[in-house]
């Protein structure tokens, strides 16, 4: 099917997505790191934000099979990105000048560069077999499918009323945000869905505005700061070999996770008392 010119600039999006995640698939295969494996799932994300949000616009047989293929790749990456995680976050804690000195220190760390360790040959070794390369290849394939459904006459008003819901469905999210991690957490992802979708489409509409990016992007890494420090606490509560620092770190978390709550109940305040400036 050729796009119509009024289809061109969301054609061209999707297809510079699709290039995105296959470069970045692509540095993964040559090395695992912490960048390859964050920039993967990054690029991943944004392609599946930009492909639920046009529902109603992309043939629903191609879309299925697409976010099918990027829900699997989110999830062979998962196992790697929480070991990596893991390991930031408990090297920032040990790093304090209090714990350097505690004798469990060295055994904590081993065991966290050990399962980091595993993680990440698990994913080498997925990564050789031709099932991988088959999923990379249908990837490929999937982005030149011709998946407009019709033709789209106004491109950008099709854009400017998403944006406007997603706008207007945040906004109600964030007048009580509550202290749950799993809530925190699905807000943390309605907050970086509106962040992709802005920033993906947003040209079309002329540039969004720079304070609400902003304070999207500061409240995201917050709430991602939380949900990474209670997934750790959890983890250490599990380590039986080394409970006494473990139980000093859970300590530190707490602390810290008090003080993030009111650092997310302020920045969510101030995104939602800017709204009606920036729609003027």
């Amino acid at each position: 099917m050729t796009a119509r010119p009024a289809d061109q600039p969301i054609r061209k999006i999707l297809a510079e997505l699709q290039d995105s995640l296959s470069r970045r698939l692509r540095a993964l295969t040559r090395a695992a790191s912490p960048a390859t494996v964050h920039a993967a799932r990054i690029a991943a994300r944004r392609l599946r934000v930009a492909l639920r949000a046009l529902k109603h616009q992309l043939d629903p047989s191609s879309r299925k099979r697409y976010l099918r293929a990027l829900r699997q790749v989110s999830r062979d990456l998962e196992p790697l990105r929480e070991a990596d995680a893991r390991e930031i976050g408990v090297n920032r804690l040990l790093g304090r000048r209090v714990m350097a000195g505690h004798t469990q220190s060295p055994l904590l760390a081993a065991v966290i560069a050990a399962q980091r360790e595993g993680a990440r040959q698990d994913l080498h070794r997925l990564m050789q077999t031709p099932a991988w390369k088959r999923r990379l290849a249908r990837l490929d394939g999937y982005a030149g499918e011709p998946s407009l459904a019709s033709a789209m006459e106004a491109p950008r008003r099709v854009i400017r009323d998403i944006l406007a819901r997603r706008r207007r469905l945040l906004r109600r999210a964030l007048r009580r945000i509550g202290v749950k991690p799993r809530k925190l957490h699905r807000l943390r992802l309605r907050i970086k869905d509106m962040r992709y979708l802005d920033e993906n489409f947003g040209g079309l509409l002329k540039a969004s505005p720079d304070p609400e990016l902003e304070r999207l992007r500061q409240l995201q890494n917050r709430l991602g700061e939380f949900h990474d420090n209670w997934r750790l606490r959890k983890w250490l509560r599990s380590q039986d070999e080394c409970q006494p620092i473990a139980k000093h770190l859970r300590d530190i978390i707490n602390l810290r996770q008090k003080r993030l709550l009111k650092r997310i109940a302020r920045l969510a305040k101030g995104w939602r008392a800017d709204q009606p400036a920036l729609s003027r």
